[in-house]
């Protein structure tokens, strides 16, 4: 069983690295299944050298790859232990290292068994004629347990404050001291817009790629996405210079974070190859929206991807340009045209699933009267801003405490100060043919067709209560209900 990467090389399963360990001496046996039809939930153990190992997924191969990871990255460990007495160790002129040992089929030392152990050191760097490659997001490697904080710091591995506060490109070079370089792949230029610059960094062989306005922040997040896939070490530092401060920890894992950043990259691709033959009047945005289907389990790197729909716009129509016939768009906002993108896709889907239902997204549901999203099927809502409203007004921008060793930082930061005061939770309307809201007044009265023909002004709900709505009355809770 073998995967194959964006960059095009095979990438071995963790089931197919176990079996070249243990060649016929592994066994994988179903303990239980749990879960609604529609979400199972599958317990898989593997069975290799007298130990079990547990893992479990949404299918039975996922539940079987992730308890192989686990037996893989014990036998790993087990094999990279101290070396046994002299009375047992080779001849000196050997050169072979524990591992070579142990694969070769000679007894390796036993380890003392831990609560925690220590993942397997990153691959060697490949040769200088071979090109970067980047790091397949299915390798065991890239799923390992980040070791808890007691071992970082006995490893040298800085620790959550220093993340926050340290320059992630110091902290890299720090862990690889010779074996980091900083390479500018592209400068993505449009008209109207200002240029993104694409770094890659290079540790170890493997390439890992961001983009910014500017060179130097390009640097930084590329560092960032390195310490985040290489090394399991989410960097919040997002300041410069002696005032720097620690962003808000995020509260995503680094899977979550890198699927987020699947979507948003594909979102931006999209537009970019969609206005490159624009003029530059056109080709402008301040605000882009997009939804991406995926196929897979939920959240995971390794799903298919698919663009749905890429959108821009910030305005909202006035009042006196009503009309009755529906062929205007009054609200215009890039979030809400997605929406609406989305709604004639589902109609195409919902068409297709009548026709040949295999072919759809949709399938019939329990009852037999109602179609409902398939269980592989997600939907996810991409917008460059936060939405306008109370997310743009209140959004957790401010610089958080920094993380401390007990990981309590991310609900301090999370919490809000004054969540009593007034201007909190309140319902806001659009600007008309501007940008912005304003609270919507208590005593506000219905609005009246010939109101706003004779001057009243046109009240048209904020992007973040339409995104609120759409979540618990809209498609999302029809599409959860049924």
């Amino acid at each position: 069983e073998t995967a194959m990467s964006d960059s095009g090389f095979t990438v071995k399963t963790p089931v197919t690295q176990l079996n070249e360990l243990r060649q016929g001496q592994v066994a994988y046996v179903l303990i239980s299944q749990s879960g609604p039809p529609h979400c199972p939930v599958f317990e898989m153990a593997c069975q290799v050298d007298g130990r079990e190992f547990r893992a479990n997924g949404h299918s039975k191969q996922e539940a079987k790859q992730e308890a192989a990871r686990l037996a893989v990255a014990a036998l790993l460990n087990s094999a990279s232990a101290p070396a046994a007495p002299p009375a047992a160790r080779v001849a000196a002129g050997s050169k072979r290292s524990a591992a070579d040992a142990f694969t070769s089929g000679s007894s390796p030392a036993k380890k003392p068994r831990t609560d925690h152990w220590t993942p397997p050191p990153l691959p060697a760097p490949h040769a200088p004629s071979a090109p970067p490659a980047t790091r397949p997001q299915l390798s065991f490697l890239a799923a390992l347990p980040t070791p808890p904080a007691s071992q970082q710091q006995q490893k040298g591995l800085p620790s959550a404050s220093e993340l926050a506060t340290k320059n992630p490109v110091s902290i890299i070079n720090e862990l690889r001291p010779n074996g980091v370089t900083f390479h500018l792949v592209d400068t993505k230029e449009a008209p109207g817009r200002t240029p993104r610059f694409v770094m890659q960094c290079v540790v170890d062989g493997y390439a890992y790629t961001a983009e910014a306005n500017n060179k130097k922040v390009a640097k930084m997040r590329s560092a960032q996405v390195a310490l985040r896939e290489a090394f399991h070490l989410m960097s919040t530092y997002c300041g410069s210079g002696d005032s720097a401060s620690p962003c808000q920890a995020p509260a995503a894992t680094p899977t979550e974070q890198s699927f987020a950043d699947s979507v948003q990259r594909l979102v931006r691709d999209q537009f970019e190859q969609l206005a490159s033959g624009l003029s530059e009047r056109l080709a402008r945005r301040k605000v882009l929206a997009g939804i991406v289907m995926s196929r897979g389990p939920d959240l995971d790197p390794s799903a298919d991807l698919t663009v749905v729909c890429v959108t821009t716009g910030t305005k909202c129509l006035s009042g006196q340009h009503l009309d009755a016939s529906g062929s205007c768009l009054l609200d215009c906002h890039a979030e809400v045209l997605s929406r609406r993108c989305l709604l004639q896709f589902f109609h195409h889907q919902l068409a297709t699933a009548i026709k040949s239902n295999s072919e759809s997204i949709f399938q019939l549901a329990t009852n037999g009267s109602k179609f409902c999203l398939r269980p592989e099927v997600s939907l996810h809502l991409y917008i460059s801003t936060s939405p306008c409203g109370d997310a743009r007004v209140f959004a957790p921008t401010d610089p958080g405490a920094a993380a401390d060793a007990s990981g309590d930082a991310t609900e301090a930061a999370n919490e809000d100060e004054h969540p009593t005061r007034a201007s909190r939770g309140l319902l806001r309307t659009k600007i008309e043919c501007g940008e912005g809201t304003i609270p919507v007044p208590a005593t506000l009265v219905a609005q009246t067709w010939d109101g706003i023909l004779g001057g009243e002004r046109l009240l048209t709900m904020s992007c973040s209560d339409k995104v609120a709505s759409w979540c618990l009355l809209d498609f999302k809770a029809a599409c959860l209900a049924a």
